[in-house]
């Protein structure tokens, strides 16, 4: 159990939160999301559009896009393989569509040629109604072909802004 917020500042709103005394049950939110989750994964969360951690990352891409974040899911199952399954509710599905066209040109420009994405099993973004869907899955023994792939295409540098630059220019 993870706490974040102001339950996290005392010992007795830690407490509170491990005793359950305030359900997400009742949360159709959280219901909806609950949904999209691979529960039996490794290690999962559920962040509602209220949470601060929600919010700053809304503030922090602000710059860059007027899409706000809505409620952000996601897991991490870690086998003889990894796997890392998360979503994003966005306003409307046109949002997602246009936040979909823009990362897959980005991730279009990183790999022209497929290279990286030869190493992984899966290496997907979709959309799913006004759900944005990032999935990705390597098998263990992928890993250190990925790294060394990776150390060769070490020339290119993505800005925070999503630009690509080569480093040897």
């Amino acid at each position: 159990v993870v706490v974040i917020g102001p339950a996290a500042a005392t010992r007795a709103g830690i407490t509170q939160i491990l005793a359950g005394t305030n359900s997400l049950r009742g949360s159709t939110e959280f219901a909806a999301a609950l949904q999209n989750v691979n529960t039996d994964a490794s290690m999962w969360m559920v962040l509602s559009d209220a949470s601060s951690l929600v919010g700053t990352a809304s503030a922090s891409i602000a710059p860059y896009t007027s899409q706000k974040l809505g409620t952000v899911y996601a897991s991490l199952d870690v086998t003889d393989a990894l796997s890392f399954d998360a979503g994003v509710h966005l306003a409307s599905p046109a949002a997602v569509a246009t936040a979909l066209a823009t990362i897959q040109s980005k991730m279009e420009m990183l790999d022209p040629h497929g290279t990286l994405r030869a190493y992984f099993d899966q290496l997907d973004v979709f959309a799913d109604g006004s759900d944005l869907i990032f999935s990705v899955a390597i098998a263990g023994d992928q890993l250190v072909p990925l790294g060394m792939a990776v150390a060769t295409q070490s020339a290119l540098t993505v800005s925070a802004s999503g630009s690509i630059t080569d480093s040897d220019d």
